[in-house]
């Protein structure tokens, strides 16, 4: 019998001493009876993600309930299915977080997992079902932390909707430790959670136009789609006048790149292996709810820990949901990151990040960047015309499976790229350790690239949470606590308007040439007033 790796509480399961299920426990967790004064829970929205799949084990991670009944939802039972049988059975039952690690699964079997939230009137129905799930030994990494380490991969507080409450609330329930740094558009500060102890971060973001309050309701909005063991997360926001707080959970790791660059890391393809399976894991569960990233890059790829190989994708500030029925063209991009279709003002789709994923891969296995000019303007004349190759001679420690990951991704075509799935897929990141290269990879070039990279951003704002343990491009070093008292706006909150950041949602007939304005670090396609598109312009 298949079962968790946390406090599972009691099972309504009937078990055999083996472990194996009895017959008669189809249907087993009932919705009980209601009490007067409330009513059960619904239903978790949505069904569970799985992820980090093994030859035995599964991590889960899903929505809360969308209504609690009137009461606090005091647990999740988490149940299973055997395919092809029909019998669901509970793997645990009481489970206070929204993300868990199954184990003892059988290898070779194949699982669909659901999830019903109690409180003190009930059990709700389940979830919808996730898809079904193969167990099969993927590619073991000895750089993977244990499962002691599990907890380090979730943030320690309810993964639940999140919306903007007024500012006195954040007074109520945080307080302010230290400034981690600042920039342009904000401050991060340490704080603590005072019911629990835990440490959090929160982004304070000033806002003096109404549009870019949007801009932040709207990423608001995409976080609370985004719950993934791969995703920053998000536990509340507030709101004021002329700013918006984001409470985050607090990543200290740092950057990727910068890990890997350590004096006590040494860089094998392996690890390569396992860190562009994460990446990969984590866009393919935003595409999946229609999302897209749209600024992957170096600087948005964390470790967990100092010392963690796990990681999250941050910063979704530039993300947007996407209907692939409809055109969709974005004004913005990073240089050297960006999808030849931003560059052009083409329609954009799921694989315009798999670009950005080819070219990190690129850079982590060799330190080079595959499109880097003498100039912005000479980087995205490479891009759009494709120009990259494998010559130089870091790339000579570098397996033929590796190249072709590579060469998949940095496809001109959009049509013609990986998805996220896909690469998941691929032989490269399916690699068993025997089979891949032991050879350490040098990261001098990497070095180089971080080194450059930093001086870019100097003097730019803090574009993400993540780099809070170190932020070396921060012009104001940490202090000891400011006074920052959350004081409640003094109005209602403005209206929607539409963001001057959201993507250009044009008819298939209008897609004229941008003006392309370059900055250090993220550039903006400014369309011109035309109603035909001549050719593109080419450096």
């Amino acid at each position: 019998m298949p079962s968790g790796d946390g406090s599972s509480g009691d099972t309504s399961a009937i078990m055999s001493k083996t472990g194996t299920p009895r017959k008669q426990l189809a249907d087993l967790t009932i919705a009980g009876s209601v009490s007067p004064g409330g009513s059960i829970p619904d239903a978790p929205s949505y069904a569970p993600s799985v992820s980090e799949v093994t030859a035995t084990a599964a991590t889960l991670s899903w929505y809360g309930s969308s209504y609690d009944g009137g009461s606090q939802v005091t647990g999740y039972n988490i149940e299973a299915k055997k395919l092809p049988e029909d019998t669901w059975t509970t793997l645990v039952k009481g489970t206070h977080s929204t993300s868990y690690k199954t184990q003892n699964l059988e290898c070779g079997s194949q699982y669909q997992f659901r999830v019903r939230a109690v409180n003190i009137h009930g059990t709700s129905t389940p979830s919808k079902s996730s898809e079904p799930v193969t167990m099969q030994d993927k590619v073991k990494n000895n750089t993977e932390d244990s499962t002691d380490d599990y907890d380090e991969k979730f943030p320690p507080f309810e993964l639940k909707k999140v919306s903007i409450d007024p500012a006195d609330t954040f007074n109520e329930e945080y307080e302010i430790q230290e400034e981690l740094g600042r920039g342009r558009f904000g401050v991060v500060y340490k704080v603590k959670h005072k019911k629990t102890g835990q440490s959090r971060a929160a982004k304070v973001i000033k806002c003096i136009k109404s549009t870019e309050k949007q801009g932040v309701r709207d990423e608001i909005d995409l976080m609370n789609s985004l719950r993934h063991p791969r995703l920053l997360q998000i536990a509340g926001a507030y709101e004021r006048r002329r700013d918006i707080v984001m409470v985050l959970e607090l990543i200290s790791g740092g950057e990727l790149f910068e890990r890997v660059i350590a004096e006590d890391f040494a860089l094998t393809e392996l690890d390569c292996i396992f860190f562009m399976r994460q990446i990969c894991e984590g866009l393919q569960y935003m595409h999946n709810n229609n999302i897209l990233h749209l600024d992957l890059k170096p600087e948005n790829i964390l470790c967990v820990h100092k010392n963690s190989n796990y990681i999250k994708l941050i910063d979704f500030g530039l993300s947007r949901r996407f209907d692939p029925d409809k055109t969709t063209r974005v004004l913005f991009g990073t240089p050297e990151f960006i999808a030849p279709e931003v560059i052009n003002y083409d329609p954009i789709s799921y694989t315009s990040d798999m670009w950005s994923v080819g070219v990190v891969c690129y850079v982590l296995l060799t330190g080079l960047s595959p499109f880097m000019g003498d100039s912005d303007a000479e980087t995205l004349a490479n891009i759009t015309n494709g120009d990259y190759d494998f010559d130089d001679d870091s790339f000579d420690d570098v397996t033929q499976n590796a190249k072709d990951f590579i060469t998949a991704l940095l496809v001109k075509k959009k049509e013609d790229r990986l998805t996220a799935a896909e690469c998941i897929k691929h032989k490269w990141l399916n690699q068993k350790e025997d089979s891949t290269k032991k050879v350490v990879l040098s990261t001098d070039k990497l070095k180089k690239f971080i080194l450059k990279r930093k001086w870019q951003k100097t003097g730019t704002a803090i574009r993400a949470l993540g780099r809070i343990a170190s932020l070396t491009s921060c012009t104001t070093p940490p202090s000891s606590p400011q006074p920052f008292h959350f004081q409640a706006a003094t109005s209602p909150p403005p209206s929607p308007v539409p963001s001057a950041s959201s993507p250009a949602t044009l008819s298939p007939t209008y897609s004229p040439v941008p003006t392309i304005h370059v900055s250090s670090t993220v550039i903006t396609l400014a369309p011109p007033a035309v109603t035909s598109r001549p050719e593109p312009v080419k450096d």
